[in-house]
């Protein structure tokens, strides 16, 4: 066992403890093993395989339900993953596969169930400010280390957390560059905002290196906006197109000439095997248009041949959360989906414009701006990987709620005390 190892084991079993003194803080250490995944940094096998945040969600639940205060603070977009949790229920239910679609729904459940306690959790600035350094460093750590290994002259690896492929942490990291960006300007400490803006940069790299086309389009989505957003003028064409040829330099030819390949997906097979795939999930929703074919990758996989567009064609996940929700789910699930990232983004663009309603520029709502654009990019990387059951996600959507609960609780508290 290497030194990274015990470090590793010490400080995730002694989330446990803090679990259980401290709620807040047990929180964060859940979201550490959770989503960052430090366990993919080790090389001891029984360390990687050690359940810890298993126990620490488990002693972050019994501390915070023997703690007074509200269990659960509801906002409109977590009314949505709740609805969207429900009928993932009913097609577990209808679904001709029961046992593997259980198996995704006990899984989404586990996903959903850290998201699900943000806001009742993260309650003051201070603490939402801690916990939004701490979902930009999540990906800040991939994006550091990737970036890191494809300027060095590294080519093809993706080296993200583990369970997730090399467009999974495409997606994972072009998610935090909005996040990683505005944290750092909020930085009192020098080296705590050089540290994250230089994640920031290597971000670009590190997509690059896992050789996503989907991957890529969502870090050119998510440089594009936050330099649309914060300057709006000319100088955004400019450090876009300055950024573009620094990235351009540091891309190996194999990863260009894939990337060249989406202006001739005609004449590429795994383009086409996913067009192919969208086609058989739209037939599979037509054929079920309320629940689909059943919940989960197994259940979808194994009613492929009955509604595969091509003979040729052979069963494969769909690349796509739109129709991974319409194979799966059908145009319920799809619907409710939509409901909840349109009711995301209308309480982010409230934020939003409250913040710019104050020139000094300290307003609390400010932080809706970089959460906005990480549902984009998640939206643009999204229409091309089966990942909306991406835990990431959620933990944005319910960030960004517990954000509006504290502003509301906020101006309630200076209205009284004007009054």
């Amino acid at each position: 066992m290497g030194i990274r190892d015990l470090i590793l084991t010490v400080l995730g079993w002694g989330c446990v403890p803090l679990a259980l003194t401290n709620a807040y803080y047990g929180l964060l250490g859940y979201v550490w093993l959770s989503v960052m995944k430090p366990q993919s940094l080790v090389w001891s096998a029984s360390v990687i395989e050690a359940r810890m945040a298993f126990f620490v969600m488990i002693a972050l639940l019994l501390k915070h339900f023997a703690t007074e205060g509200p269990k659960f603070r509801v906002a409109g977009p977590m009314i949505g993953i709740l609805a969207l949790w429900a009928w993932f229920a009913v097609c577990t239910l209808t679904s001709s596969y029961f046992d593997a679609s259980l198996d995704t729904l006990i899984k989404f459940s586990k996903v959903i169930l850290g998201p699900l306690i943000v806001t009742a959790i993260i309650d003051t600035p201070a603490r939402f400010k801690v916990f939004l350094a701490l979902l930009a460093a999540c990906p800040g750590l991939y994006g550091l280390k990737l970036g890191l290994f494809g300027l060095m002259g590294g080519t093809t690896h993706h080296g993200g957390p583990i369970g997730l492929d090399n467009n999974d942490t495409a997606l994972f990291i072009a998610m935090g560059i909005p996040l990683l960006f505005y944290v750092a300007l909020t930085f009192k400490e020098k080296w705590l905002r050089c540290i994250y803006l230089l994640a920031f940069f290597l971000s670009g790299p590190a997509v690059i290196a896992t050789t996503s086309r989907g991957g890529m389009l969502s870090m050119a989505a998510a440089y594009t906006a936050i330099f649309w957003i914060r300057y709006r003028t000319i100088k955004t064409v400019l450090l876009v197109v300055m950024l573009g040829f620094s990235l351009y330099a540091v891309v190996p030819e194999d990863t260009m000439n894939r990337y060249y390949t989406i202006t001739e997906y005609e004449e590429d097979a795994s383009a086409m095997g996913r067009i192919a795939a969208w086609k058989t999930a739209w037939n599979m929703a037509i054929d079920n248009p309320v629940w689909g074919g059943g919940l989960g990758l197994g259940a979808f996989m194994r009613n492929y041949p009955y509604y595969q567009e091509y003979e040729i064609d052979r069963p494969r996940a769909t690349h796509s959360v739109w129709f991974q929700l319409l194979g799966e789910s059908g145009f319920v699930g799809l619907g409710i989906f939509l409901l909840t990232i349109f009711s995301t983004l209308k309480m982010g663009f409230l934020l939003r414009n409250r913040a710019k309603t104050d020139l000094s520029g300290h307003r609390l709502e400010k932080f809706a701006e970089p959460l906005l654009v990480t549902v984009v990019v998640y939206l643009v990387g999204g229409t091309f990987l089966s990942q909306v059951r991406f835990e990431f996600f959620y933990y944005i959507i319910t960030a960004l709620c517990a954000l509006f609960l504290i502003c509301k609780r906020n101006e309630m508290f200076t209205g009284a005390a004007s009054d």
